[in-house]
């Protein structure tokens, strides 16, 4: 099961490839460690409330 959609995922490969064109590999690798971090850390908390409801 896909997280994120076909056309969603297309959209943020064209985007991280002009930013990386543009602004060098060290901006978007930025980028990419902030995005990853969110995801992970809400998916923690959704985690964490699950398990604090039972």
């Amino acid at each position: 099961m896909a997280k994120i959609r076909k056309k969603t995922r297309k959209a943020l490969r064209k985007e991280v490839r002009r930013l990386f064109r543009k602004e060098g590999p060290e901006v978007v690798i930025g980028l990419i460690t902030g995005v990853v971090t969110n995801l992970v850390t809400e998916w923690a908390q959704r985690r964490a409330r699950k398990k604090n409801r039972k």
